[in-house]
């Protein structure tokens, strides 16, 4: 099953204290509405997931990646 999504990804940080507050758009055209095969929903939802998570982990990847950059500039 082929889904065709775009993504909207927008993250704001605060000082002191870091809180990421990260919110995802995804239009997707699903085709399980109106349809009775379960099957359909799950991959749907599988699809959905993996999404989300690519997105949180580029994130996490990116945050890990500058503190290592900023670690060694210390060295």
């Amino acid at each position: 099953m082929n889904f065709e999504g775009e993504r909207d990804h927008k993250e704001s940080s605060a000082s002191s204290e870091r809180v990421t507050v990260q919110e995802l758009e995804v239009n997707a055209s699903l085709p399980t509405l109106g349809s009775d095969n379960p099957d359909l929903g799950t991959e749907a939802l599988t699809w959905v997931v993996r999404e989300v998570l690519e997105v949180v982990f580029e994130e996490r990847i990116k945050e890990i990646s500058e503190m290592l950059q900023v670690w060694l500039a210390k060295m």
